[in-house]
């Protein structure tokens, strides 16, 4: 006899693991809401991040420019910042790494320090737009499912969530993407 799974509930409780801080998840080399891909020279960064979010996100993104757009792991908001100068009035960035957020801060960026699980569910504002910046490969398949749920709870109707995922399968670069971080799940 085969198990039932639970009913579905509508939300994600709040006494799941992951929830309760992040800290409790599977990856540990990094926390998995923290963006680490900042070049040495941070500031060098906001101009070469904007041409690729330019090029790769900006055209995805819905054109009413007074979208509510939730960006997880922001780091020092190069993402925020290329809403920004796109003319975008509410892009959020969360981070669960202080220092870089502070350089967000300096230059006026609408970014906070906050871990990603908790922030979703406590979160009482309903995003037109959600992306996890390049981080779902740090959480296992269950932490995914919870993490995507929690995204879910938080769109608008019609609102989008923008899922990077490295691809192991890639004959080029799906080995490198596999070593280069033992914390990379279901890559």
């Amino acid at each position: 006899m085969r198990a039932q799974n639970p009913p579905q509930t509508d939300r994600v409780e709040s006494t799941d693991p992951c929830i309760v801080g992040n800290r409790g998840l599977s990856a540990k080399l990094e926390p998995f809401d923290s963006y680490w891909q900042a070049p040495e020279d941070v500031d060098a960064g906001y101009d070469s991040f904007y041409a690729y979010y330019k090029a790769n996100y900006i055209p995805h993104i819905p054109v009413d420019r007074d979208a509510k757009i939730l960006v997880i792991s922001c780091g020092p908001g190069y993402l925020v910042n290329t809403l920004n100068r796109h003319g975008y009035k509410n892009g959020i960035g969360i981070d669960s790494d202080g220092s870089k957020v502070s350089n967000a801060e300096k230059r006026k960026l609408n970014c906070t320090t906050a871990e990603a699980f908790p922030y979703l569910a406590d979160c009482d504002m309903a995003f037109d737009v959600i992306i996890p910046e390049q981080e779902l490969n740090h959480l296992t398949l269950e932490e995914q499912l919870t993490f995507l749920r929690l995204c879910h709870d938080n769109l608008e109707p019609s609102g989008i969530v923008f899922v990077y995922g490295l691809n192991g399968a890639n004959p080029m670069v799906g080995s490198e993407n596999l070593s280069h971080n033992i914390d990379h799940f279901n890559t």
